[in-house]
């Protein structure tokens, strides 16, 4: 509380001391503040008694889903099952780094390449041309995840079957125009693949073992939490009702 903070101090060891302070800091005026909140009605707030009863329900449901699942483990056979049923889940997330010059026009990235064919550097030579500017600080260099592949298409689809090392280009591709004129915005590309993920197999076991364990682990005490549930909806199946009228005051609620 904002009184704690301004009535800190410190007290050079001396554990009753800060206990006393603690109280009188921050347990006393928590408690008066609680107490005034109820004298003036706020806990039988209907916004309120419905704020209390959700969050008892949340802890309720955390804890015999504790209590359901607590003791349901798995062993590193499981997790290589899982692992083996699963295999696209455990290939990485497509993701580029390239070395790239990019020119407006075709000629001019023609020019470059052949300049990087006869042994210039090409990062050294994007230093100097590239128009891409947010690789100008890296020399060229920068990195594309997956979620980037949209905008980044043509070079995505260009990178496709390439090995680190390979030089390519020229590729047109569409990108924002320098100083925002969007009327421009074709330009050509020549680049070399730093690191790819395109294409790759899923990682080893061995590198997702304890990722693979964790899913497992989920998995299977999901299927015991939803055991458990379908046993108590048949025990009580005769004694659940769903009042209609009351689904039906919610969805004109929300509409």
């Amino acid at each position: 509380m904002d009184s704690a903070r301004e009535n800190y101090r410190e007290f050079a060891g001396d554990v009753l001391a800060q206990m006393r302070w603690f109280a009188d800091s921050v347990l006393v005026p928590r408690a008066l503040a609680a107490q005034a909140a109820r004298n003036a009605g706020i806990d039988r707030e209907p916004e309120m008694v419905a704020w209390h009863q959700a969050r008892e329900e949340e802890r309720l449901l955390a804890v015999i889903r504790k209590k359901v699942t607590g003791d349901v483990q798995v062993d590193e056979d499981e997790a290589r099952r899982f692992y083996a049923q699963n295999l696209q889940t455990f290939v990485p997330q497509e993701a580029l780094t390239l070395d790239e010059i990019l020119v407006a026009t075709r000629e001019d990235a023609v020019a470059l390449r052949d300049r990087i064919e006869r042994g210039e550097n090409l990062r050294d030579l994007a230093q100097q041309h590239t128009l891409r500017r947010m690789a100008i600080p890296d020399s060229g260099r920068f990195h594309l995840h997956w979620y980037q592949k949209e905008a980044h298409e043509a070079l995505f689809e260009a990178a496709q079957g390439a090995a680190p090392g390979d030089l390519l280009g020229p590729i047109e591709v569409k990108v924002s125009a320098p100083g925002g004129a969007a009327s421009a915005n074709r330009y050509y590309s020549v680049f070399r693949v730093v690191e790819s993920t395109l294409g790759s197999d899923p990682k080893p076991f061995a590198e997702v073992a304890t990722r693979a364990w964790a899913m497992a682990l989920r998995r299977k005490r999901d299927a015991a939490f939803f055991q458990f549930l379908g046993e108590l909806r048949r025990q009580y199946e005769p004694q659940i009702k769903i009042h209609e009228e009351n689904l039906r005051t919610l969805v004109q609620k929300e509409q």
